[in-house]
């Protein structure tokens, strides 16, 4: 299904645990050009800083389905037309996903012709903004996610890694319909208010993790970044609720209810006037009463 594009990811790391590759090409014309593309576990496609896509459809172990994507409608007319491909490469057992090397394939042509493929054209570079070792709430699911996106350049040389050849998976069609990529807008916000730091003993306790064994892939305890705990060290004040736009100064919160579950990724827009670390959290389960 590639007429010259081979399986790569950074030398070495296939079989590393929650590593995170981008790989950077660039093309002057998009006009009438398809991606063809893969990965193990997951890829996420941008084109010149537009969200394009998520796959793969997922399949058996040693194969891979291939995404067709066309890419003429996000050409710029100055001929500055960059792909950034960000791999996921969990190379853990779980529920969703099996245990196997890392990789990604890529392709773009027009009516035949090859304009970029891994393997030569893309070059690679290390996420500097997804934390690696990061823990796991069950064998069910991958690694908790955590992003510092305080990097301003993650296609700096600091990063660049060097690609290697992946051991060949068998390609095969996607078959299953593609998703579509809507926009889920949040316009109010269920709770606002301050937090503050809370002693142990009044703290609201964590739901128990199930215990992964580590033939499922983990890393000790010890060495994770647990993001989650600080947030459950807080105590949070509920004082209003309302819609958005909402200011907020240092030491307060604002929290939104989705209503339902929405499977994709979060865009926020915030206008920062000083200097500020602003925390982004996620559950997929809220408690009455637990804020």
């Amino acid at each position: 299904m590639f007429k010259q594009a081979i399986p790569v990811f950074a030398k070495g790391r296939e079989n590393e645990l929650n590593y995170t590759l981008l790989l950077r090409g660039e093309c002057a014309d998009l006009r009438g050009c398809k991606l063809y593309v893969s990965a193990a576990s997951f890829y996420r496609l941008a084109v010149n800083g537009r969200f394009v896509a998520f796959g793969p459809a997922r399949t058996a172990l040693g194969y891979a389905r291939v995404d067709e994507i066309a890419l003429g409608r996000y050409h710029r007319k100055d001929g500055k037309n960059e792909i950034v491909i960000e791999v996921a490469g969990y190379a853990c057992g779980s529920l969703s996903t099996i245990r196997q090397p890392s990789f990604a394939v890529a392709e773009l042509r027009r009516k035949g012709e090859v304009l970029l493929a891994t393997g030569g054209d893309f070059k690679g570079y290390c996420s500097s903004h997804r934390v690696q070792k990061c823990d796991r709430y069950s064998m069910q699911r991958h690694f908790c996610e955590l992003w510092d996106l305080r990097e301003q350049n993650p296609f700096d040389e600091r990063f660049a890694v060097k690609l290697a050849e992946v051991k060949p998976f068998v390609f095969l069609p996607r078959t299953v319909p593609y998703p579509t990529y809507k926009h889920f807008f949040v316009r109010e916000f269920s709770s606002a208010g301050h937090f503050c730091y809370c002693p142990p003993g009044k703290r609201r306790q964590p739901c128990p993790a199930a215990s992964v064994e580590p033939e499922w892939g983990r890393y000790p305890r010890e060495e994770c970044s647990r993001p989650f705990l600080w947030i459950q060290q807080q105590k949070m004040t509920h004082e209003r609720c309302g819609k958005l736009p909402i200011v907020l100064s240092a030491g307060e919160y604002v929290l939104f209810d989705m209503k339902r579950i929405n499977a994709g990724f979060f865009v926020w827009c915030a206008r920062v006037l000083e200097d500020a670390e602003v925390v982004l959290g996620f559950s997929e389960l809220c408690k009455p009463k637990s804020f």
